[in-house]
């Protein structure tokens, strides 16, 4: 019994997975389209409308109309990116570093000489942000997973002018939890 609703568990989930067509695309989904010229080549956005001889998508510049004939690849949004997220986390993560720095300092005179210490904990507090908060930022950045799309199959019309093409496509991918 717990074979069976494994199985079914493990199909139902392979097959959300596997490539949809065109129809299946809402208004308001974000959509990633590649299109041969003279439409623009890559176009991120809103999907608008669905036309039979075309696709409006509202991007940041503004609407833009895209022939069917001319599309390449289309891609759904599956998931937003969470890079501004891990910067901020990182950010955060740098000026907590900064704190601990300066709070852990002993403020003792620099190499046993009789001289004041080099900075004061402000100091230091203010000098550590400044160079861990970026770093922290970055890293958050770089270690944040991006947009994940997936591919949406693109019915292709049978034209003498067609060629076929051929992808190669290599990813890393990083889990983090929710």
């Amino acid at each position: 019994m717990r074979i069976a609703a494994l199985a079914t568990c493990m199909f139902l989930g392979l097959s959300s997975l596997q490539a949809q067509d065109l129809a299946s695309l809402r208004h308001g989904e974000r959509i990633r389209i590649h299109a041969t010229p003279p439409a623009p080549g890559q176009i991120i956005g809103t999907l608008t409308a669905t036309e039979p001889a075309h696709l409006t998508i509202r991007t940041a510049a503004g609407s833009v109309t895209v022939p069917r004939q001319h599309i390449q690849t289309v891609e759904r949004s599956m998931r937003r990116s969470r890079r501004r997220t891990g910067a901020l986390i990182g950010g955060c993560v740098g000026v907590a570093a900064a704190a601990i720095l300066a709070l852990t300092d002993e403020q003792e005179p620099f190499l046993f000489s009789d001289s004041p210490p080099l900075a004061t904990r402000g100091e230091l507090f203010l000098g550590g942000t400044l160079v861990f908060a970026p770093i922290g930022a970055g890293l958050g950045a770089l270690l944040a997973p991006g947009e994940r799309w997936v591919a949406v199959s693109v019915p292709r019309a049978a034209s003498g002018d067609a060629r076929p093409t051929r992808h190669v496509q290599v990813g890393l991918s990083f889990g983090f939890p929710d």
